[in-house]
């Protein structure tokens, strides 16, 4: 009768243990989420406020250059005119070159964020 007890006693003992590290492995898993979701959206973050403050030196520069351009051919509206046409072949070589270079770009910083 003895070794019948022991068995048991071992089996729920082993249950026991089972359980712990089930919830163990739960919580490190919750635990490892949770960090890997605050480091992308921190991430996520500090980029949009890089992104603003771009966008408006971007758009002083921008404004500054196409005066400076407009008041030394002496046209204030052919300096913006001009500024507006750089803008546009910047515009359309990022479309023309997004699926080989910006998108793979894009997907290896996301990639590396999460696996980091």
């Amino acid at each position: 009768m003895s070794n019948k007890d022991d068995i048991e006693s071992s089996n729920e003992g082993l249950i026991d243990h089972v359980e712990a590290f089930s919830e163990t492995f739960l919580k490190l898993a919750l635990t490892t989420v949770t960090k890997k979701a605050i480091d992308i959206s921190s991430v996520l973050f500090n980029t949009i406020i890089i992104y603003v403050a771009a966008i408006f030196t971007l758009l002083f520069a921008a404004a500054g250059l196409a005066w400076w351009i407009g008041d030394m051919i002496n046209s204030r509206a052919a300096g913006f005119f001009i500024v507006a046409g750089i803008f546009l072949v910047v515009t359309v070589f990022i479309i023309l070159t997004r699926k080989k270079i910006i998108y793979p770009f894009i997907r290896n910083i996301i990639v590396r964020k999460v696996y980091e």
